[in-house]
């Protein structure tokens, strides 16, 4: 379900947000074939600063300070019924709406041994 005028003060306007979300579209579906924590970190990096631009990488305290509301990726749920059956490792994201299309998020990579590893990132998501 898409939400419209929400985030209209912050820059995001009238349009539909998925239409700005990198994983509501160019995300949806990515999978990760990792079979490690570090090697998933940087297979989801690569998608997102191949999707974005003015990728930057933010400390869990720089995260956590923001003031804005948090939101939990659309498809976390297939995700974590995919965790040991079909994937070694899967990522749960939530992010942040900023201003001026920025977006902060908040990726934790779960490996089906029970490991976990968080990263945290702003960006701004290409709209073409």
């Amino acid at each position: 379900m898409d939400r419209a005028s929400v985030f209209g003060t912050e820059g995001w306007g009238f349009e539909s947000l998925r239409a700005h979300h990198l994983n509501q579209n160019t995300m949806a579906g990515e999978i990760i074939t990792a079979k490690t924590l570090v090697e998933a970190k940087e297979q989801l990096r690569n998608i997102y600063i191949a999707k974005s631009s003015q990728f930057k990488e933010i400390t869990k305290e720089e995260y956590e300070s923001l003031q804005h509301d948090e939101r939990e990726d659309s498809d976390n749920h297939l995700n974590i019924e995919r965790l040991g059956k079909t994937a070694d490792v899967i990522d749960i994201a939530n992010y942040k709406y900023l201003q001026n299309r920025q977006v902060a998020y908040k990726i934790i990579l779960k490996h089906k041994n029970g490991e976990e590893m968080e990263d945290y990132f702003t960006l701004i998501p290409n709209l073409a």
